[in-house]
């Protein structure tokens, strides 16, 4: 972790040594200019060497006297204004989907949020008080949640060490001694089966049910779908523009099956900036659509995410014999088939035509599946 300026610093010392810690403090001229850094202690183990630095600094009153009596909601709400992207910057952060240089992603700064309304027996606690038996008493009450959602907590609190150190606020941060939690055995992804696909559609008209109807036959990530917006949407060609992460999956060409057209048509709004809109016509966001998800798959008594119906259609495009350039093409992955290609009239067609090779086999029951149309 980064110390405040002026409060010394801890470094390991290179070859077998007995005390390979060092512990070392700034020293200074007379007129208050920086000589260098010299030598006070060497330790076995590191945590002996931080206890060292801070006893040493809180007997030199190095910290500032003030700073010491802030509280854990305090040390985040400083952080919080130093490096959360305002709402203005939140809004070029989704448009260019580029980074603000000095502040966090917007996924990050969400889960920092969730984190710190995890923490709230902490939040009056005078952070300089605070000790790893603290912050391991929150991760206990919190042992329901995935190992993962815990570690990124545990995260959470080494990050509020760090900034406090950094300003002067602690001697010495402690969560730094929290045990990471070992994680889960890694979930495979098993595609949704023909009978529950039938499950699904006989839903249709319920919002979940329509996305999860749109990624099952478009191939795309749920994110993706969600930000699509109105303007990049061309029901009259049978394509869409979207995509993420990747260069070949940015900005790319989505074809249209003709049986989630109607779906499509449905959310179509020229007035809405999103594809996806609420009744209000506001963007979706994923927390919210992952909560009813997960009710839905429970009424359904499925086990599914979201991004198995990406696997899904993936594995449709498979066993019917698609085009491999075109399938890569259509999820956004690179392939050495694509190269420069670019996307001509006649390269969009075969992505449609591609595409409404996904049938998964399903017989007409009665649900609102439309026959295609020339």
């Amino acid at each position: 972790m980064k110390r405040a300026n002026g409060t010394g610093t801890i470094v390991k010392l290179k070859g077998n040594r007995r005390k390979p810690w060092m512990v070392k403090i700034p020293k200074y001229n007379n007129d208050g200019s920086f000589i260098a850094q010299i030598p006070i202690g060497y330790f076995a183990e590191r945590p002996e060497a931080d206890l060292y630095l801070a006893e040493y600094n809180k007997s030199h009153s190095i910290f500032d006297s003030e700073k010491m009596h802030y509280t854990f909601s305090d040390v985040y709400n400083d952080f919080k204004k130093a490096y959360f992207p305002t709402k203005e910057e939140q809004k070029t952060i989704k448009e260019t989907k580029k980074k603000i240089i000095g502040k966090i992603g917007i996924s990050n700064m969400w889960q920092l949020s969730g984190s710190y309304s995890k923490s709230k027996i902490l939040w009056n606690r005078k952070y300089s008080e605070l000790r790893k038996y603290d912050f391991q008493s929150v991760i206990n009450s919190l042992r329901d949640l995935s190992p993962s959602k815990l570690n990124h907590i545990i995260s959470f609190y080494r990050k509020m060490d760090q900034y406090a150190m950094e300003q002067g606020i602690i001697q010495m941060g402690y969560a730094q001694f929290l045990e990471v939690i070992p994680d889960e055995v890694k979930r495979v992804k098993v595609c949704f089966s023909t009978e529950e696909i039938e499950q699904i559609w006989s839903h249709e008209g319920f919002y979940v049910a329509d996305i999860l109807l749109i990624l099952l036959y478009s191939c795309m990530r749920i994110n993706e779908l969600l930000d699509i917006e109105t303007k990049n949407v061309f029901l009259d060609k049978d394509y869409m523009i979207g995509g993420i992460k990747t260069a070949a999956g940015k900005n790319r060409v989505i074809p249209i099956h003709h049986i989630i057209k109607h779906i499509l048509q449905k959310y179509y709004n020229p007035k809405n900036k999103y594809l996806i809109s609420d009744k209000n016509g506001n963007q979706i966001k994923y927390a919210n659509y992952r909560t009813d998800f997960n009710n839905f798959m429970a009424q359904l008594n499925m086990n599914h995410i979201s991004h198995e119906a990406r696997k899904t259609g993936r594995s449709e495009l498979d066993r019917k014999g698609a085009n491999k350039v075109c399938i890569d093409m259509i999820l956004g992955h690179k392939s050495q088939g694509i190269g420069e290609r670019t996307y001509t009239d006649k390269t969009i067609q075969e992505l449609i035509d591609t595409i409404e090779l996904i049938t998964y086999n399903i017989p007409n029951k009665g649900f609102k599946i439309l026959p295609k149309t020339m």
